[in-house]
């Protein structure tokens, strides 16, 4: 699996993502609604995963797909967690397995506070 660094971001108004180490750290505790999705033209019987990691070690969320009889895979994964708001930290990554190569079009990862429960 290789880490996915997104350079450019559409959002990020508190700076929570960094966009050198592709490590998003909430500096607000609480609960988040978190979501990812790899998207990839591809050979039929090609595999994609996704995996969101928390402090680089526990996976809590994880997907994948076969692009079954097609050119496409979509895996996507998502997850409410709980982020202490100072150390702990999300990241994405993705995997493939092509036997006749791939075009990755869409990688999304989203981040929501939804509250303290």
């Amino acid at each position: 699996n290789t880490a996915m660094i997104f350079p450019l971001v559409s959002a990020n108004p508190q700076n929570y993502y960094d966009t050198t180490t592709g490590r998003f750290t909430p500096k607000t505790a609480g609960y988040y609604q978190v979501e990812a999705s790899l998207f990839c033209y591809s050979g039929a019987g090609n595999w994609l995963g996704c995996a969101i990691v928390k402090n680089g070690l526990v996976n809590v969320a994880y997907g994948e797909v076969s692009a079954v009889g097609g050119n496409v895979a979509n895996a996507k994964c998502e997850t409410v967690i709980y982020m202490n708001g100072t150390t702990d930290y999300l990241e994405l990554f993705g995997g493939m397995a092509s036997s006749s190569g791939y075009n990755m079009n869409n990688i999304l990862f989203s981040a929501f506070f939804i509250g303290n429960f």
